[in-house]
């Protein structure tokens, strides 16, 4: 976990699912292209950022099916956004928001 930066900030908060579909890959997650963590199955990353528009990234590591999935998320100050890294039974991976 960071430290939360001086002046406006906001809280990115990424879930990763549990279960067993895809449980031995981590999720490599990214912000505008860059590799800010990778997250084990049933793991949460809590980020602090700058608001404004980011492109928020995730994919499987290694040998794993899944392909890269991108969103665009609006950061506004103080707030607190969540997605959620999930993958299905045929490898497909998602990158969805979240109210939890």
């Amino acid at each position: 976990m960071q430290t939360p930066p001086p002046g406006e900030f906001a809280t990115l908060v990424v879930t990763r699912d549990e279960g067993f579909y895809g449980s031995a890959c981590d999720a490599v997650l990214s912000v505008d292209g860059k590799e800010v963590g990778r997250l084990k199955s049933g793991e949460v990353a809590r980020f602090y950022a700058k608001p404004g528009p980011i492109i928020l990234g995730a994919q499987t590591s290694a040998m794993c099916l899944g392909g890269l999935k991108e969103r665009e998320v609006r950061l506004t100050p103080a707030s607190t956004v969540r997605y959620r890294i999930s993958i299905d039974s045929s490898g497909g991976l998602d990158l969805s928001p979240t109210a939890f």
